[in-house]
């Protein structure tokens, strides 16, 4: 039973926090965010909240290379930077470049080590992460957090340093590239594909107890390309026994290893559905409102999948 101070939401107990009431104006904000695609798309509501809550204030945000694109486009965002991946050693550089930086509030998005470190060089006096974290004693304020990030989550961090969500649209703010339809388009055109495709995703995910979430098996492929062209992404190619399920009445394209995340981004945005085994695709097909089948939603998820895309 949830402890005075504290209020039950959905499975998990959360601190009430009051809002950091700021000493002086807030004109350099610094964000930090994991090498999840799917913690990056719930994070950026609050980053737009952050924007419209700070409107003076320089935001620099911080990520792995592969997803910097999406910040770089992103119009709540000012500044896009690559956070490195390895050890301690590898993070000195930017720690000392932060460290100059004059930096008055900072948030982190990750509950790594490695960001809870990059955060404190900032200098910041306001330091905003989840928790639980071996390093939480770096943080100047906290919020309690299990599983991955959702929405709910990253607004919360957002409201408990003073910022104040007005209901923010993401989709709104996230201007992809003249040059990336065309890429996609050709790609598609390629393999005879137009429209009404659906997206779905290979990529491997492993779930909070650590078992692998379900595979996309050839037959799954074979019966949603029954009744519609299938795009297959992923960071690798996908497997042979996927990429030739035999005759199909239309076209299975195999873009696994071939896009980046803007390309993935505009495949999502124009698909007729999403299919995907891991999050990080599923949280892209919701920013666009479309609707999404996970293989772990479901016993038949071809056949949800079947009955929900054709509406």
């Amino acid at each position: 039973m949830a402890q005075a101070g504290e209020v039950a939401v959905g499975s998990r107990v959360k601190k009430m926090v009051s809002p950091v009431a700021m000493a002086t104006p807030i004109l350099r904000i610094a964000t930090f965010h994991s090498s999840s695609l799917g913690s990056l798309i719930a994070a950026l509501p609050a980053l737009a909240t952050l924007r419209d809550s700070f409107p003076g204030a320089r935001i620099c945000s911080f990520a792995r290379a592969p997803l910097l694109p999406l910040l770089q486009n992103f119009a709540a965002v000012d500044e896009a930077h690559v956070r490195p991946g390895g050890g301690i050693s590898s993070q000195a550089a930017l720690m000392a470049r932060l460290h100059g930086a004059d930096y008055n509030l900072a948030l982190s998005f990750s509950q790594g080590s490695n960001a809870f470190l990059l955060m404190w060089a900032t200098g910041a006096p306001i330091r905003a992460g989840f928790v639980p974290s071996r390093m939480d004693a770096l943080l100047t304020h906290k919020i309690h957090k299990e599983g991955p990030l959702r929405i709910p989550d990253a607004l919360e961090l957002a409201r408990s340093v003073g910022a104040t969500p007005r209901g923010e649209v993401a989709r709104e703010w996230l201007n992809v590239p003249f040059e990336t339809p065309p890429r996609a388009e050709a790609l598609l055109g390629a393999a005879g594909i137009e429209r009404d495709y659906i997206v779905v995703s290979t990529e491997r995910r492993k779930s909070d107890k650590g078992v692998e979430s379900p595979e996309v098996t050839p037959e799954m492929v074979q019966r949603l390309a029954e009744r519609f062209p299938v795009v297959l992404v992923g960071l690798k190619p996908a497997s042979p026994a996927l990429r030739e399920v035999g005759d199909t009445a239309h076209p299975v394209l195999d873009l696994g290893g071939k896009t980046d995340v803007l390309t993935l981004t505009y495949l999502c945005q124009t698909a007729r559905g999403i299919f995907a085994r891991g999050n990080g695709v599923i949280q892209l097909g919701k920013l666009f409102n479309k609707p999404t089948v996970a293989l772990s939603d479901s016993d038949d998820p071809a056949g949800r999948a079947l009955q929900l895309f054709g509406f």
